[in-house]
């Protein structure tokens, strides 16, 4: 079942996020993985996004396994605004943000997955911090973030494309 979210229940969302990934960084003193989805529009969450979401969730363990790197602890939730998982890791953050692009960039649905990566202090590492190139928008392959300020496309453009990458 599909559910409408609201602009204010994504803001709430964010902020409780935040709350979260600073209590656990309190508690473990760890480099964080923030995942989620980037699902444009008023769905956020159904069964397919669950499944999509279930195989980075997959991925990223696979390459924490990989590496050896210690977890100190996984929260996972679900609701109406998507699924989303913060993980406490034992390791460099720089590190960590390359093998986590190389997911976004060569999974299956990796265009799909917002994999952050946040230091002790709670900054997130940027793609432009490891040396790589913005992500590229939904529809043209432009810089995504571009697109996004100027309005390029319309929330039903931004929608089809991602249902394109859902099949």
């Amino acid at each position: 079942m599909s559910t409408v979210v609201t602009l204010e229940e994504v803001l709430q969302n964010r902020e409780q996020r935040f709350e979260r990934q600073k209590r656990i960084v309190r508690r473990t003193n760890a480099t964080l993985i923030s995942f989620s989805m980037v699902i444009p529009g008023e769905i956020k969450n159904n069964s397919r996004i669950t499944t999509v979401f279930a195989l980075g969730l997959q991925a990223i363990l696979e390459l924490l396994s990989k590496n050896a790197f210690e977890i100190n602890e996984l929260e996972s939730t679900g609701g109406n605004t998507g699924p989303e998982c913060i993980i406490a890791v034992k390791c460099d953050p720089i590190m960590l943000k390359k093998l986590s692009c190389e997911i976004e960039e060569n999974h299956k649905y990796g265009r799909l997955f917002d994999v952050d990566v946040l230091n002790k202090e709670l900054k997130a590492i940027s793609r432009q911090d490891i040396g790589r190139k913005e992500r590229n928008c939904f529809v043209c392959n432009k810089a995504a973030h571009l697109c996004a300020r100027d309005r390029t496309h319309s929330l039903y453009e931004l929608e089809q494309a991602v249902q394109r990458y859902l099949l």
